[in-house]
Order: structure tokens, then C-alpha cells, then sequence
């Protein structure tokens, strides 16, 4: 299942390497200039332009991030990518 775990804060650094190490087909992205993550500019901006390239996200960091984040990519319950938030 190919994965993006969306690093949000520092604090879950480790769970995210933990996640991307049980996760064979994922991959950690975040803002922040994290070593072994993958840098974007923006949380809103990738999962819009990523959205259907993944079969699930795991969000670590507040829940309204990911509701905002999400929101406007949502379509139905069959298509749509599984979403976490840890």
C-alpha cells in the first residue's frame, strides 16, 4: 500500500520513522528540515496535488490540519485514499 505519512511537528519525528519502517511502500514528508523526510512547501499543497497518487496518509500532528488539509480533495468513501490522523 503505497503510503505518505505527513509529518507535521518535530514531537513526531519518531513516530513517523517508526510508521515509514513498518510501512514498506511509504514515505515521510514534511515542512520542516527533517533528516530522512522528504521537504515540501506546503501540507495543503501536497495533499491537493497528491491526493489520488496514494492509497493512504497518515497525518501525525492535530486533527484541523488534516480536516483542512483534506477537505477540498474528498469525494466518496470508495475512491478516496484511507485517512489516519495520529
Amino acid at each position: 500500500m503505497k503510503t505518505a505519512i505527513i509529518l507535521i511537528s518535530e514531537a513526531g519525528l519518531d513516530a513517523a520513522k517508526l510508521l515509514h519502517g513498518e510501512l514498506p511502500e511509504s514515505e515521510v514528508f514534511t515542512p520542516r528540515n527533517e533528516e530522512g523526510c522528504t521537504h515540501i512547501e506546503s501540507i495543503s499543497s501536497f495533499t491537493t496535488e497528491n491526493f489520488n497518487r496514494y492509497d493512504a496518509f497518515v497525518f501525525i500532528g492535530a486533527m484541523g490540519i488534516c480536516v483542512r488539509s483534506i477537505a477540498p480533495c474528498l469525494k466518496n468513501k470508495y475512491t478516496d485514499p484511507a485517512i489516519v490522523c495520529v
